[in-house]
C-alpha cells in the first residue's frame, strides 16, 4: 500500500499531438484515438485477478491503492489524477484480468495536454522526446490452434447447431502466429496502428495490443455511451452488402444484448431503432450508438462487468454461446475480446472490446486473433475470408514502415 505522503501530480503541458511517439519505454500502456487519449509507462502498482468478480475486485483494489495519495491535480478532467489501465479476460475463469497504475502518463483531449507522475518524489517532468521505433523485420506466419480447414468445419458445426435451434448466434475466433526476425516493440505497433486506424481506439496493456473499432462504453460525469458493431463486409460493394438480412440479423442480436446489459446499470437509455454504417480502412460495419445515464455510484468497471460479454463477441443466448465457443474453438482467448481501457478515481473511464489485436507471447512471437459472428445463413468460406480481412489490421501493423 502507498504511504500517506505518496504524491500524484497532474500538470498542464504544451500540446502533444503525437502521443503515440512519446513513450521512452517499451513497457507501454495506451488508449489513443484521433490524436487524443493516453500514453503511459512505468508500473507504480499492478495486480492480476481471476474469477467472475475480477473487474469489481480490481476496481476495489484501485480505490485502496489511491485512497491515501496526496493529489495535486491542476487539470481535473476525465483521465487526470489517479488512473489505472484495465484489460479484462474474455472468460474470467480461464484467464487473468490486469489492472495497472502507471507511474507516468501523458494525456490529451480537445482542451489540451497534461502529464501525470506518481511516487514519493512525484513532480512535473520534462516531456519525453519524440521517438520513432524500428519494425521487427520480416514476419513468418503460421497456423494457430486450428488451421483454415478445421476452423471452417467448426463454423459449419456452429451453423448446424443454430439451424437445429440450439442457439441463435455464436462468435468463433481464429488465431494465427506471427514470428518476427527481430524483437517486437509494442511502441512500433502503436505508432503503426494510430497512423493507419486513427478513428479506432489503439490499446496496449501488458502485451495485448490492437486497434478496436468497438467502444464498449465511455462513462463521464454519469453519462454513458456505447458503440455496438456487428455485421461486416469488405471489398467492392461492401456498403450495400453490409445491410443484408444476414448482417442485420447478426447486428440486432449484438445491439439488443448491449442494451439489455446497460438497462441494469442505467436510469435512462436511448437506443436507436436503426443502425448506421461505419466505414473503416479494411472493412465496413453496422453500428448502433447507445446513450444513457447511470445510477449514482456506478463506475466504469461496474458498467463493463454488466455488459461483458455482449453478443458481438460471445453470442445469443450468452451462456450457451460461450460454452459453444469453448468447445468448438479449442482456444483460450485470454484477454482477446475482453474489456480494455482505463478508469480514474472519479469513476470515469473508457472501455473498448479488445478486437483487431494480438498478444505478445515472447519477444519475437505474437498471437493474432480475429472473430466472426455466426448465424444460420453463415457460410464457412465467407467467414474465413472475413477473419482474414480482420487480421489485416495487425499483419499490416507488424510490417516495417515504408517511411
Amino acid at each position: 500500500m502507498p504511504g500517506p505522503n505518496t504524491r500524484i501530480v497532474t500538470t498542464p503541458v504544451s500540446d502533444i499531438p503525437d502521443l503515440a511517439f512519446r513513450s521512452p519505454s517499451p513497457e507501454v500502456f495506451s488508449w489513443l484515438k484521433d490524436g487524443h487519449g493516453l500514453i503511459a509507462w512505468g508500473e507504480y502498482a499492478s495486480v492480476r485477478l481471476n474469477g467472475t468478480e475480477a473487474l469489481h475486485a480490481g476496481e476495489a483494489w484501485f480505490a485502496d491503492q489511491t485512497a491515501d495519495l496526496e493529489l495535486d491535480d491542476q487539470v481535473r478532467r476525465p483521465g487526470t489524477g489517479a488512473l489505472a489501465f484495465v484489460s479484462g479476460a474474455f472468460d474470467p475463469d480461464r484467464a487473468t484480468t490486469s489492472f495497472v497504475i502507471p507511474s507516468h502518463i501523458l494525456g490529451r483531449d480537445e482542451f489540451g495536454s497534461w502529464m501525470t507522475t506518481i511516487g514519493d518524489t512525484a513532480s512535473p517532468h520534462a516531456i519525453p522526446p519524440r521517438v520513432e521505433i524500428d519494425g521487427p523485420g520480416p514476419i513468418t506466419y503460421g497456423d494457430g490452434n486450428l488451421d483454415a480447414a478445421d476452423w471452417m468445419e467448426a463454423v459449419a458445426e456452429a451453423v448446424r447447431r443454430i439451424k437445429a435451434g440450439r442457439l441463435d448466434k455464436v462468435v468463433l475466433a481464429r488465431d494465427i502466429m506471427a514470428i518476427a526476425e527481430q524483437p517486437i516493440d509494442p511502441r512500433f505497433l502503436i505508432q503503426q496502428l494510430t497512423s493507419a486506424y486513427h478513428s479506432c481506439w489503439t490499446y496496449s496493456v501488458h502485451g495485448l495490443v490492437g486497434a478496436t473499432p468497438e467502444l464498449l462504453l465511455r462513462l463521464a460525469a454519469g453519462h454513458v455511451y456505447s458503440r455496438v458493431l456487428a455485421g461486416t463486409e469488405w471489398g467492392e460493394g461492401a456498403y450495400e452488402r453490409v445491410q443484408s438480412p444476414k448482417n442485420r440479423e447478426e447486428h440486432a442480436y449484438a445491439a439488443r444484448s448491449a442494451a439489455a446489459a446497460l438497462e441494469k446499470v442505467t436510469i435512462r437509455l436511448d437506443v436507436p431503432g436503426e443502425p448506421k454504417v461505419l466505414t473503416l480502412p479494411n472493412v465496413v460495419h453496422l453500428a448502433t450508438e447507445i446513450r444513457g445515464d447511470v445510477a449514482d455510484g456506478i463506475g466504469a468497471c461496474q458498467v463493463a462487468a454488466a455488459m461483458h460479454p455482449t453478443a458481438a463477441v460471445g453470442g445469443t443466448p450468452t451462456d450457451l454461446a460461450v460454452a459453444t465457443i469453448t468447445e468448438l474453438e479449442g482456444l483460450n482467448r485470454g484477454r482477446y475480446a475482453g474489456p480494455v481501457g482505463w478508469i480514474d478515481s472519479a469513476g470515469n473511464g473508457e472501455f473498448g472490446i479488445a478486437l483487431r489485436g494480438g498478444q505478445l507471447r515472447d519477444d519475437h512471437t505474437m498471437q493474432l486473433i480475429a472473430g466472426c459472428g455466426i448465424v444460420a445463413d453463415s457460410n464457412p468460406a465467407t467467414e474465413l475470408a472475413e477473419s482474414m480481412s480482420k487480421l489485416v489490421v495487425m499483419r499490416d501493423a507488424l510490417e516495417p514502415s515504408s517511411n
